[in-house]
């Protein structure tokens, strides 16, 4: 007789936002879950702290091991320091130096 998949527990997230980007994530790992509670938590939101109304996410037993890489990587992701857009100078922004770099309605 062939075991039957079970769905556990991965994670519970407290954010209803962060929740929709972590499943976002999920899915482009192609991993089976399943979410709990996730209107419950939006509507919430308001009235009572994430952590005592958490989103909760059930991933295939089979797919657990998987699924721990997966919102390890996440997690990673979300710490990553990002530049700001005006960090970054693009060679227009930056010129040359050259006065024929001015416009000419200057």
């Amino acid at each position: 007789m062939a075991r039957e998949e079970q769905f556990v527990e991965l994670v519970r997230i407290a954010d209803p936002i962060e929740a929709d980007l972590f499943g976002a994530f999920l899915e482009d790992g192609e991993v089976d879950y399943e979410v709990i509670n996730r209107s419950g938590a939006g509507i919430l939101s308001g009235l009572m702290p994430g952590s005592v109304n958490p989103v909760i996410f059930r991933i295939l037993d089979v797919h657990l091991e998987r699924g721990r890489q997966l919102l390890e990587e996440y997690r990673s992701l979300q710490k990553a320091s990002v530049p700001p857009d005006d960090a970054v100078a693009t060679d227009d922004e930056a010129g040359t130096g050259d006065p024929s770099d001015v416009p000419a309605d200057r």
